[in-house]
């Protein structure tokens, strides 16, 4: 059953289905082992869920909202890592959180759910770049759901790497960024609840899992 999402992103992702096969092989290395072994996990028809259930460390950043906290408190947060320029993986991810859009639309329950991008590219990243991007993958769909891009400074976006254990690593020789592929859940205060491992050669499977356990959380069942 196909995600309805926007013709660039589909675009994106066959143009580049050579390099996407690379990095599937790359993403679960990085995405599972270090997660499963020390938290509880669930496999839900293939889809790896970590179960986590501690409090997120607070930072005020830049953002495409201006200045502000994350996680953003009194609503349930989906924290993903992308960057404008990845190759593959962050436009699949894109395609899942459209998915997980629609439907926030659909139950209405938007307004109680923020979608935040921490930008892993702060060497080459802007604003620019960013508003560009979520114009042609979201489109419309931005004025019902928000939305929100972290970019700040290297030294910032590594200390927030750090505090929520997500693996980037700037690549000198090709300027691409290995990094952390996934969702990260958290209640309305601001507490991790959840981490989505993809299956990336089943998006729509994927999506349905991070969609499930978002309202999940939304109904107090994380």
């Amino acid at each position: 059953m196909p995600i309805p999402v926007k013709a660039v992103v589909l675009a994106l992702v066959v143009g580049l289905a050579i390099s996407i096969g690379v990095a599937f092989t790359v993403g679960q290395l990085i995405v599972k082992p270090k997660v499963e072994q020390s938290m509880p996990y669930e496999n839900i028809n293939g889809i790896g869920v970590s179960i986590w259930n501690k409090p997120l460390q607070s930072f005020t950043v830049n953002s495409t909202a201006g200045m502000i906290e994350i996680p953003v408190k009194g609503k349930v947060n989906v924290i993903t890592p992308q960057y404008v320029r990845c190759p593959d993986i962050c436009h699949l991810e894109s395609q899942m959180m459209i998915y997980a859009m629609e439907q926030a639309v659909k139950e209405g329950v938007s307004n109680d759910i923020v979608f935040i991008t921490l930008d892993v590219d702060p060497w080459t990243g802007t604003y620019s770049m960013a508003l560009d991007y979520q114009s042609r993958v979201a489109g419309d769909m931005l004025d019902d759901v928000e939305w929100i891009w972290v970019l700040d400074s290297v030294d910032k976006m590594q200390e927030i790497y750090k505090a929520y254990d997500i693996y980037v690593e700037f690549d000198n020789k090709t300027k691409l960024v290995n990094h952390f592929g996934g969702f990260l859940i958290t209640d309305r205060n601001g507490k991790l609840v959840y981490i989505i491992h993809p299956d990336w050669n089943r998006v729509y499977d994927t999506a349905v899992v991070l969609w499930d356990k978002i309202y999940e959380v939304l109904k107090g069942g994380g």
